[in-house]
C-alpha cells in the first residue's frame, strides 16, 4: 500500500536563491512534512510520497528527494502547454515516484537529490 500527496504552489520563482544557489522554499517543506507526517494512511504503515508542483517558469524540472523517510518529488509543468502535453507531464511526475519499502536511517532529515 502506498499513498501520494501533491500540493501545487504558484509562484513567480519556484526556488529561493541562497549563495548563488537555487533551493527549495523551506515553508513548502514544512507544509509537506506536515502532511506527510499527520496522515492517517502513515499510522497504518504506508509508504508515503510527497508531490510539490510548481508552473514552469524558466524551464522545466524533476527532482527526486529523500525527505525525513519519505519520498518527495519537486516537479514544474508548462501550463502554456497544449492539455494533452500538461496531461502527458502530469502522469510523467506521478508516474516517477518511486515507493521503496522501506525508509533508511541515513535518509531521515535528508535532502539528497537522488535520479530522476
Amino acid at each position: 500500500e502506498r499513498c501520494m500527496v501533491l500540493d501545487c504552489k504558484f509562484y513567480g520563482t519556484s526556488f529561493t536563491q541562497s549563495f548563488d544557489q537555487e533551493k527549495l522554499k523551506s515553508d513548502n517543506l514544512y507544509q509537506m512534512a506536515a502532511y506527510l507526517h499527520h496522515h492517517p494512511f502513515r499510522a497504518m504503515g504506508g509508504a508515503m510520497h510527497g508531490v510539490l508542483l510548481y508552473p514552469t517558469v524558466a524551464s522545466d524540472f524533476l527532482h527526486h528527494y529523500d525527505f525525513i523517510g519519505h519520498r518527495l518529488t519537486v516537479a514544474s509543468v508548462d501550463l502554456g502547454k497544449p492539455w494533452k502535453s500538461i496531461h502527458h507531464r502530469l502522469l510523467q511526475v506521478v508516474g516517477s515516484a518511486d515507493f521503496p519499502s522501506k525508509a533508511t536511517a541515513a535518509s531521515q532529515m535528508s535532502y539528497q537529490e537522488t535520479k530522476a
